[in-house]
């Protein structure tokens, strides 16, 4: 992939409960939506948020990380089975193809949110701008 631009291409509005959640995206052809994140069990500063991406450009892109306010660090995160015992490791980014979509669920990719600095219950809002860089495929990632 030839990288044309970085840029923030989304700002996800998570609510966060133990059901799907609303998601706002603005600016470049990337939708969001499906977006929830997993209620942090209780004394963990940890959680997982879900969502689908879409990509309605004829240029593949890429999320390559998030931030969040009261969150230290967010990571791209894929799960994979190996001799019956999943493992999970980080990823430097997530390819959205061109006229395509990827989802972030459970047992796959998602986001890990590492280091909450309030609880995350259900009901509680947050914004995560989403950083993605913009590229012709050229068949090589």
């Amino acid at each position: 992939m030839n990288i044309q631009a970085s840029r923030f291409a989304a700002v996800l509005l998570l609510l966060l409960a133990p059901t799907p959640l609303r998601a706002h995206h603005t600016g470049g052809a990337l939708k969001i939506s499906n977006a929830w994140v997993r209620e942090a069990l209780p004394g963990k500063d940890l959680t997982a948020a879900f969502l689908e991406i879409s990509n309605e450009d004829h240029n593949a892109d890429a999320l390559v990380g998030a931030t969040c306010k009261g969150i230290d660090t967010v990571e791209l995160h894929s799960m994979r089975e190996e001799g019956g015992t999943m493992h999970m490791e980080r990823i430097a980014k997530i390819t959205i193809p061109a006229q395509g979509k990827v989802s972030l669920k459970q047992g796959g990719l998602h986001l890990m949110l590492f280091g909450l600095k309030t609880s995350v219950a259900a009901g509680a809002q947050f914004v995560a701008p989403v950083k993605a860089i913009e590229g012709k495929a050229d068949g090589k990632q």
